[in-house]
């Protein structure tokens, strides 16, 4: 059920975060550095040739997938360039993917999916996009041919997600999650990507980490401010959504400060919410 939902719920979760953050939009850029543009590229094939496709990605280097599912899709990974970003720019949120390797990231590059009649690969920068074409290209030789690449601005996704609105119901696929479940099954992504969050050097500070900037008076006044604006933008997204607030009270807990302003409950359930 994650894999399969885990495009939708990442495309939710880069619309709230943009959605919460004021005007002018800011830069998003991707670990690696890369301005965070959706790219998708095409490859035709011959049917007779689909076995053949499907063995040479089950082979390949850096490629993981499920071949035997009804869409056969392929996760394209490796060690993130670690750049950092420039003044005033943010990088994408990784909260399924990353691991840590030799103190590197592990990210995950793009997207592979063998559909009925093209091989597409899907990436969220153009650089990515065209080393993930030359990759395939190169191991694919003559059993694929490169097609079609579309490219999509962030923003561009962002105001189309908003134009479209809530979904009919006509529009629901029958085996859509209930309310309830992608409440939960949200709440939970979130947990996992706060609590990695502590831990994660961060450009905001000074490539440490919130547990590392927690250790000085000064990083502790940097880190009541940054925690601050977390927690009113998850408030302003629950607000919208209407559904519960993570609740943030074990991070200023994990990290020894004190909040200025413990929120209630009962202020949770107040609509519409007075942020601070």
């Amino acid at each position: 059920m994650l894999r399969e939902s885990a495009f939708l719920i990442s495309n939710l979760w880069l619309a709230a975060l943009i959605s919460a953050v004021s005007a002018p939009r800011p830069e998003l850029r991707n670990f690696d550095g890369h301005r965070l543009v959706f790219t998708k590229s095409r490859f035709a094939f011959k049917p007779e040739d689909r076995a053949a496709i499907i063995a040479v990605l089950d082979r390949l280097q850096g490629v993981a997938g499920d071949s035997d599912a009804k869409t056969p899709t392929w996760l394209w990974q490796g060690v993130a360039s670690a750049a950092t970003p420039r003044s005033g720019e943010s990088r994408e949120s990784q909260t399924t993917s990353d691991s840590r390797i030799g103190g590197l990231e592990q990210v995950n590059f793009g997207t592979i999916i063998l559909e009925e009649r093209q091989l597409m690969l899907e990436t969220n920068s153009v650089e990515r996009g065209e080393r993930g074409r030359r990759l395939i290209a190169e191991a694919l030789g003559e059993l694929a041919a490169p097609g079609l690449v579309s490219v999509q601005e962030a923003g561009q996704a962002l105001d189309e997600w908003r134009a479209r609105g809530p979904r009919s119901p006509a529009a629901e696929p029958e085996e859509d999650l209930p309310p309830e479940v992608k409440e939960q099954l949200l709440l939970e992504l979130k947990d996992r990507h706060y609590r990695d969050w502590v831990d994660h050097a961060l450009p905001a500070l000074d490539d440490k980490t919130p547990r590392q900037m927690s250790r000085t008076k000064a990083g502790r006044a940097r880190l009541l401010s940054l925690l601050k604006e977390i927690e009113n933008s998850e408030l302003r997204y629950a607000r919208d959504e209407q559904i519960a607030p993570y609740d943030m009270a074990w991070m200023w807990q994990a990290l020894g400060i004190s909040h200025p302003d413990p929120p209630r409950q009962e202020r949770h359930e107040q609509l519409p919410l007075e942020l601070k």
